[in-house]
């Protein structure tokens, strides 16, 4: 009995002192590369995966990831199929859902085919001309560009390829989308320098949604520390987001 009882203590203790693994966080990330991508193996890699493990690392938390698009990816975290999702803009409505600090610096900007000579200094600059946009783009990017594309032909797809080869047959003048995807996407499908990169738009940086406080208190406090250690910004230079 005595035996029993020390076991018990013993078990108590050490998931107190946190010794013990945690449960497993089934963790959704959408596939836009170099942010979260998967390589030759399958294996997921990318700037997502790399700072959500370092910033759990410390917890103990044991981590299952899936890549999918993000309509999927929205549909099924809003089921509660997954414990953690990210990104997850102000701008998606979940209700319930709890956000983490955040640790993405996306930057919108609009590309144009570089023999184009299309120069875009503003996003008034996007009246009268074709412009094709990730599906919700004139929620994420707010009401001057929502007013601004009213006056242009203007069109928002599903796949990150298909704007990128309508800019390169000339079927659309401007593809507006998160700066290191396209630029990404572009080098993969037409090779480098073909296009030019308008920043018209601020960085916004991103978090992830979670079902369960703990989870997010867990992160908050990982993310500080990969922030103070130089963690967080070794991983966004390997990946090529900060210089």
């Amino acid at each position: 009995m005595k035996k029993l009882i020390v076991q018990i203590v013993l078990i108590v203790s050490l998931f107190l002192t946190g010794n013990i693994r945690a449960d497993i966080i089934d963790i959704a990330l959408h596939h836009s590369p170099p942010w979260s991508d998967t390589d030759s193996s399958g294996q997921i890699i990318g700037v997502e995966i790399e700072i959500i493990k370092a910033a759990y690392a410390a917890k103990g938390h044991s981590l299952k990831f899936s890549i999918s698009g993000y309509s999927r990816l929205l549909k099924r975290i809003a089921e509660k199929k997954f414990d953690f999702a990210s990104p997850l803009p102000e701008s998606v409505d979940i209700p319930g859902i709890i956000r983490t600090d955040t640790f993405l610096p996306f930057q919108d900007v609009a590309l144009t085919w570089t023999e184009s000579k299309i120069k875009i200094q503003s996003v008034t600059d996007l009246e009268g001309k074709s412009v094709t946009a990730y599906q919700n783009a004139t929620v994420v990017l707010g009401e001057q560009y929502a007013n601004a594309v009213k006056r242009s032909e203007y069109r928002e797809v599903a796949k990150r390829e298909t704007p990128l080869n309508l800019l390169s047959l000339r079927r659309t003048d401007v593809v507006i989308g998160e700066k290191h995807i396209l630029t990404a996407i572009s080098e993969k499908l037409h090779g480098p320098g073909k296009v030019t990169v308008h920043p018209i738009f601020p960085i916004i940086n991103y978090g992830g949604g979670v079902w369960n406080e703990k989870l997010r208190q867990d992160f908050n406090a990982g993310l500080k520390i990969i922030r103070k250690n130089g963690d967080y910004n070794r991983i966004l230079k390997k990946f090529g987001i900060i210089d």
